[in-house]
């Protein structure tokens, strides 16, 4: 095409500014959206930061700056793994980008840090070998990059080189005066060293070099408080509330502070300034109406949300906050009337779901379960995944011992909160409950990887770890617990179990000295004193020990700690002692908790097995649960010769506390003696069946099939048992599979089972017996003679006669 003349030169013009304009119009888009959300970044205005960094990555996508900006939104949202991965590929765009290496090198040191708490050296190792490869990338390109070179303090810090560290922040800051993260970092520092006022000296030039940084002015405010320069911090919390008036929280604080330093009046001012200017915001009326509970009257509480409710009746907030301070208050009936208007004002929407989930809380608290119960199912009918109510109704599940109903609701409230160590404790005890310790322990390891913070979490997953005897795992957990605080009493508690199962004496002495000095007031520390001193023989001083842990208990912890003296005293003989203390308390509460059964302990002493048997009943009669003293009755009825009145304690007993493993090993015991060896054998099959693994009842229904059982099956039965029998080291045990294999007519492997039990117990005329029986059917009549002839020396036992029968055949 050819064009001529001025009007064609005017149009050819024309094209190539419209072809210029469009083809920088991408990058000049680009380039303010950028600005912008640099702009909003600033501002803290995150959300409009994020949608204006997306605008441009929509325009290039490979734009190293905006996915490094957009990491920094994430960062400031607590949105981790976004945060990490947008320095990643901030890095993986441009190579140059040392902001984002810096940033990512700081990320990775955290990492270090969190599998460090979590005792995982592995991944520990990796995390900080990737945050020296970003520090060695960025010396490479700028030796005096600053974000290299506080990454650099940080590694050093790692490595107890804290003065090294120290010196490179300060040059930093000496060139950078404003810089946020690196006064940070050097207060953290210097009191890391606990040198005070070197931390105040650079919050102090901090705030002055950075006005306008609000998280270091707070931080500034948090240090006067904390060294009680009151009217220091008073004096920055109110510059931050004239810099951010929009800022309700550092009202609160100021409030707070005020309340602190008993300065009520000028605290109720501050929160109706609050009031003042932001009229239309629901939270200041709230947190006006909670300082007014406390400080004043529940009343003037109601009256001020009252008037709230007039001027704001839309902000259902108001109502629920009305609702807690009348069950604060015990006014249930006007809490159950605001809550109804909830419901009815809010119904399906989430006011009104959640003031459902307080009036299940009600009812539970009201005993009324089969309401609160109604409630979480009306709840979760129209809200299948309403986390509150899958958590209440979990919880009902699990003590329901409904086990797979109740982990189904835990894992469901986890689909929305993957880091709720609570609910991961809960659904490891269902896992527990339910016989699963391996679930339970994976589920109790992700509580603590969830939260590593979470000291409870930690303890409770010691705990299982002491329960598998796995006490080095367990001690690394209390020792994390510990660190955080060193005064946690159920985490110096759980150290002194490690200790005392692991035979460290002189660590638990220390241990339990560390628990009585961080809670004097607590029973603990004096009870497991005792305990030590006991078990060292030495009863007078360990009786001094649990006179102290007395003193401070009541309820359950006080009937423990009545019995645990009452034994100690009968076992030094002061019977007429213990007698006179039990009969004190009995005085003084003659429906005591456990008294009644104390007393009949101290008759059982005195053999007086009427009077006994007379208190074991009454205790029963005041706590029908409680399977020892029913095990007590019986033995009481028995020594007075009557069997049948034995049994019936145990079988009593057992209709209250059905499937019991101790009540029903009695009963079986009981059996044997009666000469009832079906009765017994049954008795024990039904442990098993409950308890698959209880020794005792597998060793003596082995026994027993062995001694009265000559079919097939049955003797394969015994076999079954004795198999199981085999990997346990007690002599009693062993003795029980090498009578089988005698039953069985393996006579060589009886021999050979039986030699080594005598070998590990030579008093025990039983053992003897077995052996010199075994002996004789495989043909060593010399060496059945010999411990035919022990077994008798050695006194009384079951089969003396026939063993005397046999010596005689032999000889």
């Amino acid at each position: 095409m050819v064009i001529k003349g001025h009007k064609s030169k005017v149009l050819v013009l024309a094209l190539i500014a419209a072809m210029t304009v469009g083809c920088g119009g991408k990058e000049e888009r680009e380039a303010k959206y950028l600005e912008r959300g640099k702009e909003y970044l600033a501002e803290e205005n995150y959300d409009k930061a994020k949608i204006e960094f997306k605008n441009v990555l929509q325009i290039n996508p490979k734009s190293s700056e905006a996915h490094y900006y957009s990491a920094q939104v994430a960062e400031k949202l607590q949105e981790w793994p976004k945060a990490y991965a947008g320095y990643s590929k901030a890095i993986e765009l441009d190579p140059e980008n040392l902001d984002a290496r810096a940033k990512l090198g700081v990320f990775n040191l955290l990492q270090a840090n969190s599998a460090k708490l979590q005792d995982d050296a592995v991944n520990e190792g990796l995390a900080i070998e990737s945050a020296k490869e970003q520090r060695d990338e960025i010396f490479k390109r700028n030796p005096d990059h600053k974000g290299g070179r506080l990454l650099e303090a940080g590694l050093l810090v790692r490595e107890d080189q804290l003065d090294k560290a120290i010196g490179i922040v300060e040059a930093v800051l000496s060139g950078s005066p404003d810089d946020p993260v690196a006064v940070s970092m050097l207060v953290d520092f210097y009191l890391a060293k606990e040198d005070k006022s070197s931390a105040r000296r650079v919050l102090e030039d901090g705030v002055e070099h950075n006005h306008a940084d609000v998280n270091l002015k707070f931080r500034l405010a948090k240090f006067y408080a904390n060294e009680n320069l009151n009217e220091e911090a008073i004096k920055v919390i109110k510059d931050l509330i004239e810099q951010k008036p929009e800022v309700i929280s550092y009202r609160v604080s100021l409030a707070s502070y005020y309340a602190q330093l008993d300065r009520k009046t000028e605290a109720e001012e501050v929160l109706r300034e609050a009031i003042r200017v932001e009229e239309d915001n629901p939270e200041t009326y709230l947190v006006l109406a909670d300082f007014l509970v406390k400080t004043k009257s529940a009343d003037l509480a109601e009256s001020e949300l009252r008037a709230a409710i007039k001027k704001l009746p839309e902000e259902d907030s108001l109502y629920t906050g009305l609702a807690k301070i009348y069950l604060q208050s015990q006014q249930k009936d006007k809490a159950l009337a605001i809550l109804k208007e909830i419901i009815d004002r809010w119904s399906k929407d989430a006011p009104g779901v959640k003031a459902r989930n307080i009036l299940a809380q009600i009812y539970v608290q009201d005993g009324q379960v089969d309401k609160a119960k109604a409630t979480l199912e009306q709840i979760l009918a129209e809200n299948p995944q309403d986390n509150d109510a899958l958590l209440m109704r979990g919880k009902f599940n699990l003590q329901d011992q409904n086990f797979d109903a109740a982990i189904a609701d835990f894992r469901g409230v986890l689909k929305d909160q993957p880091s709720n160590a609570e609910v991961f404790g809960l659904l490891a005890q269902a896992h527990m409950q339910k016989g699963d310790s391996r679930l339970a322990r994976d589920n109790l390891q992700r509580a603590v990887e969830a939260d590593p913070q979470n000291a409870d979490a930690r303890i409770k997953y010691a705990r299982l770890l002491i329960s598998q005897k796995e006490y080095e795992l367990a001690n690394k957990q209390i020792d994390s617990a510990l660190k955080q605080d060193p005064a946690n009493i159920p985490a110096l508690i759980a150290q002194s179990d490690i200790l005392a199962a692991t035979n460290d004496e002189k660590g638990l002495t220390l241990a339990v000295d560390n628990l009585k000095v961080a809670a004097p007031d607590n029973p603990e520390g004096y009870f497991r004193a005792g305990r030590i001193l006991r078990a060292k023989g030495e009863s007078e001083a360990a009786l001094a020990e649990y006179e102290k842990a007395l003193a401070l208990t009541q309820g359950v912890g006080e009937a423990l700690m009545l019995s645990e003296i009452v034994d100690l005293e009968l076992k030094m003989g002061r019977i007429n002692e213990a007698e006179s203390r039990v009969k004190q308390v009995l005085t003084a509460n003659p429906e005591h908790m456990a008294a009644n059964g104390l007393l009949g302990r101290v008759y059982l002493a005195q053999k007086d097995y009427p009077a006994s048997q007379s208190a074991f009943e009454k205790q029963i009669a005041i706590n029908p649960d409680a399977e020892q003293v029913w095990t007590e009755l019986a033995f009481a009825r028995s020594a007075q010769g009557d069997l049948a009145g034995a049994e019936k304690a145990y079988r009593d007993g057992l209709e209250k506390l059905p499937q019991n493993v101790r009540l029903t090993i009695g009963l079986a015991g009981l059996q044997e003696r009666s000469g009832d060896y079906e009765g017994a054998m049954a008795s024990y099959e039904q442990v098993l069946a409950n308890q698959a693994d209880n020794a005792i009842a597998t060793n003596n229904l082995a026994a027993l099939i062995a001694d009265h059982k000559t079919d097939e099956a049955s003797l394969a039965r015994a076999k079954e048992l004795a198999d199981k029998l085999d990997v346990l080291p007690q002599p009693v045990f062993a003795d029980t599979v090498g009578w089988v294999y005698y039953r069985l007519g393996d006579y060589s492997k009886a021999v050979e089972k039986l030699t080594k039990v005598v070998e590990a117990a030579p008093k025990a005329a039983i053992f003897h017996y077995h052996l010199g029986v075994a002996l004789a059917k495989a043909g060593d009549k010399a060496g059945a003679k010999e411990h035919l002839k022990q077994a008798i020396d050695l006194g009384d036992f079951d089969g003396k006669q026939d063993a005397q029968e046999m010596l005689s055949s032999l000889n």
